[in-house]
């Protein structure tokens, strides 16, 4: 088996092809998927308790070893009836004074700052009023009317009943998605899924930790 964590919109994001890709070419490895934000997966790489991560960062950490695999713009979550979700593009400062969901910043900093920076440069300083521990949970407050968000473009693959989304005006990147590999003594299923996501995403070489 290969202990796989990944953010939410991993799943239907970079996940959504590699892993039948995966299963294809090492049927006799099961990968184990579970979901959790990019700090909760860099701890448990460090801990030994996933083998790999696909996460919203590429600042370095301790003992891990990221591998870049593509930047997102960032896109609008609107509830259906809101305004702009009729909108071809939803400009960035008309979200000024909109009750926003948001994860919190200790989850993902990076993809957390890379929505406020987008604000800020729009002008305004979003007004969070819901936090979400994950995707699903966000949109769902989204859906629900109570709130408008900004999130990665795979994001909005999780289609929840209620939520629509919008590209935004300026385009603006979300933090990067990369692949995530304690920095020695990699399982080597960990780092054939490595090669496979990064041959995926245009990468032709990886030099990967010593597998274990």
């Amino acid at each position: 088996a290969v202990r796989v964590g990944s953010v939410a919109s991993g799943f239907s994001g970079v996940l959504l092809d590699l892993l039948p890709a995966f299963r294809a070419a090492y049927p006799s490895v099961l990968p184990l998927v579970y979901e959790m934000e990019a700090v909760p997966q860099l701890e448990a790489l460090g801990q030994g308790t996933i083998d790999i991560g696909f996460l919203r960062s590429s600042a370095p950490h301790p003992g891990v070893r990221l591998w870049p695999l593509r930047s997102e713009p960032l896109v609008a979550a609107l509830p259906e009836d809101h305004p702009l979700a009729r909108a071809e593009r939803v400009p960035l400062a008309a979200l000024a004074g909109e009750p926003f969901a948001l994860f919190p910043r200790a989850d993902a900093p990076e993809a957390f700052d890379a929505i406020i920076g987008a604000c800020d440069r729009a002008g305004f300083a979003p007004d969070v009023v819901y936090e979400a521990s994950n995707d699903h949970t966000l949109v769902a407050l989204v859906a629900s009317g109570l709130a408008v968000s900004l999130v990665p473009s795979s994001t909005s693959n999780l289609r929840i009943p209620g939520a629509r989304y919008r590209p935004v005006d300026p385009t603006e990147p979300a933090a990067t998605m990369s692949a995530a590999l304690p920095a020695t003594r990699a399982a080597r299923p960990a780092v054939n899924l490595l090669e496979l996501a990064r041959s995926r995403s245009g990468a032709e070489t990886v030099v990967a930790p010593a597998p274990r």
